[in-house]
């Protein structure tokens, strides 16, 4: 990963107030957050400069230490789960992902629900081996463990450096980019989750989530959206283990590329689903997983996504099929090459069909086509 000097932090305009989400389910009522002294500047916040004129961005789903890979991280240290990805991890200049838990030792979860995810510190230092300059915590597992857990992640991750986005302390915070600077682009990144409700998402000074509103989300597109600069959205959102992505999926996408966001990245449905072109926009509707201490009920594959910009310019997207057998590869997973990446890009062709999407297999890469007419 190319190193990155820290900078003065970038400051967006003040975030509207936020009306209900669409698919929030509200379990119990929560209290005011009571006073407290301003909390330290986390990382999300940061700018950082990188130096060359062509930048990379390395687009990632899924990460959950926790379960199965506790085991493994402690015989094999935290360089472990990702030994097998950081050298391509390393080639770009930036590398995020959707981190997929509460980072707390709280024992009382608030929900009422099959899994409610949970790791200890030493499970989360496996981040500062990963590679990953940014995380979104924008999902439906970061606030599993209430306002307490959910402060304590935010701790825990400004305690090891690790930088990320979707969530914060109150609604201004939760809402705020994450911006770098490559070159002389500015890159920008927002995350939202669809999955959100009155006790996990952020409002007026209450911790939490950053919740999916399109209207919302894409004034803040405009707002940041200039010349010389890229945007790119996080979602967590959809139905797990479903391929194709819903109707209310699509409108959203569609909704955000039109304010004007480069770059759409999903994730939630633990399997990769379909990817489409959108005005010559890359949407990647669920990447499916990256490292994940459970194994997919189907043992699916997963992919990741490599784009090349020149300036403010989306020159190039690829798909790295990443092997999510996560049984038999030790949660240590690999990129995938040869026929059983060819048959993964194949796949994703077969269930991007209705959106007309093109990928070309060439020299060992897959390449969405950016130039396709609609």
């Amino acid at each position: 990963m190319h190193s990155l000097g820290l900078c003065l932090c970038v400051l967006v305009g003040q975030v509207l107030s936020c009306s209900q989400s669409t698919a929030e389910v509200a379990l119990q009522s929560t209290g005011e957050k009571p006073a407290q002294p301003a909390p330290p500047t986390p990382p999300s916040q940061v700018d950082e400069v990188v130096t060359s004129g062509e930048f990379s961005v390395f687009l990632a789903g899924d990460v959950f230490l926790g379960e199965h890979l506790k085991d493994y991280i402690k015989k094999h240290g935290p360089s472990y789960p990702f030994a097998g990805l950081r050298e391509t991890i390393d080639r770009h200049t930036i590398a995020f992902a959707n981190f997929e838990s509460s980072i707390t030792t709280a024992e009382k979860p608030i929900w009422v629900k099959k899994y409610v995810f949970r790791v200890g510190l030493d499970e989360a230092r496996v981040l500062g081996s990963s590679g990953l300059d940014l995380v979104s915590i924008a999902n439906n597992h970061t606030m599993d463990f209430g306002e307490e857990g959910f402060l304590d992640t935010l701790e825990a991750l400004e305690t090891i450096g690790q930088r990320y986005v979707g969530g914060g302390r109150d609604l201004a915070e939760a809402a705020k980019p994450s911006v770098f600077t490559a070159g002389g682009t500015r890159v920008v990144f927002l995350a939202y989750s669809d999955w959100s409700s009155t006790l996990t998402k952020a409002a007026g000074d209450r911790a939490g989530i950053n919740p999916l509103e399109t209207d919302r989300a894409a004034l803040e597109i405009r707002m940041l959206k200039k010349p010389g600069s890229v945007v790119l959205v996080s979602v967590h959102w959809g139905i797990q283990h479903t391929e194709i992505p819903s109707s209310q999926q699509v409108r959203a996408a569609h909704a955000l590329i039109d304010a004007g966001a480069d770059v759409i990245v999903g994730h939630h449905s633990h399997c990769p689903q379909s990817v489409e072109v959108y005005k010559g926009k890359p949407v990647f509707y669920s990447l499916g997983n990256l490292v994940f201490g459970m194994s997919n009920p189907d043992r699916a594959h997963n992919i990741a996504a490599s784009l090349l910009f020149d300036g403010d310019r989306l020159v190039s997207a690829q798909i790295l099929p990443v092997n999510g057998l996560f049984f038999s590869n030790g949660y240590s997973p690999r990129f995938l090459e040869g026929d059983t990446a060819a048959a993964v890009v194949k796949k994703i062709e077969k269930i991007s069909r209705r959106f007309h999407t093109k990928i070309t297999l060439a020299s060992g890469k897959a390449l969405l086509d950016l130039q396709m007419e609609r």
